[in-house]
């Protein structure tokens, strides 16, 4: 998983938002990044480029864990904002801009 020691001193170290990388080999790794670590967002790569998990997966196992996150496809999310409030585009589960 996430070094979820590092990440911590990290976001408790810095008044910025901080994205915990590397590391995720399960769905409970992204959750634990936000709800141990106080991550502020999370990425992978490896878990998703050889299909051991889809993103679709990852969003489901957060949401289930009360983590705000859009679903796979790009809809907007009501409870949390998304990349485009900071003036990022939009991106759907595939990480290509949507219209929405």
């Amino acid at each position: 998983g996430f070094d979820l020691d590092l990440v911590r001193a990290v976001t408790r170290a810095v008044r910025i938002p901080v994205i915990a990388s590397g590391g995720a080999g399960v769905p409970r790794h992204f959750v634990e990044a936000v709800t141990a670590a106080d991550a502020d967002a999370v990425l992978a790569a490896s878990v998703f480029h050889y299909r051991t998990y889809s993103i679709a997966a990852v969003k489901a196992a957060m949401a289930a864990a009360g983590i705000p996150v859009r679903p796979a496809g790009g809809a907007s999310l009501a409870s949390a904002a998304g990349p485009e409030a900071a003036g990022g585009p939009a991106l759907d589960g595939a990480g290509k801009e949507s219209s929405g």
